[in-house]
């Protein structure tokens, strides 16, 4: 898996245009470890995954650049918003932020939270993660430093920017939001 992993780092990361610490720690991160067994032979592909309950994991290229354009700092606040299979949650968790999931279906939340608790990786806290079960419980754990929107939403809760931290707060969504 560690040559897969060196692969997609340089066949798909690196082109498009994914450096720095993001790259660093999507280079490391252990992805494998939080997929869903059915689609773990596939981690480190370089497209999205169809994950068994239909949704549809971002592939690591738009991760990466997402967060890249997030870019979130250590002891920052993220609010992670479509959970997908938990990867963007495990990524700023590895970079020493305060992680809050928040999905639609409250049980996938609890599910990449609980998947995300097998990740072992110097400097990885899984305790800097918390899902919100509710979009009260996301008002109540705000403001975030950053918000990263993962998936196809018609429209957000009208409130999505009130969440973000007066100073300096950032939200990162699909265009078409």
């Amino acid at each position: 898996l560690q040559t897969a992993q060196q692969i997609l780092v340089s066949e798909d990361l690196v082109p498009a245009g994914v450096q720095g610490l993001i790259l660093g720690q999507m280079s490391r991160f252990p992805r494998h470890r939080i997929l869903p067994k059915a689609v773990r032979p596939y981690s480190y592909n370089g497209g999205g995954l169809r994950l068994p309950d239909g949704t549809l994991a971002w592939p690591p290229s738009t991760l990466g650049r997402a967060l890249q354009v997030l870019a979130p700092q250590p002891q920052e606040h993220a609010l992670v918003i479509g959970v997908q299979a938990g990867g963007a949650a495990g990524l700023r968790a590895a970079a020493g932020l305060e992680v809050t999931l928040f999905d639609p279906q409250p049980e996938r939340a609890r599910l990449v939270r609980k998947a995300l608790g097998r990740v072992e990786l110097d400097g990885y806290d899984p305790e800097k993660i918390r899902a919100a079960r509710k979009w009260e419980d996301v008002r109540a754990a705000g403001p975030f430093d950053c918000i990263l929107v993962q998936g196809a939403v018609a429209e957000g809760p009208g409130d999505w920017t009130d969440r973000l931290a007066q100073e300096g707060g950032r939200l990162v969504a699909p265009e078409g939001l």
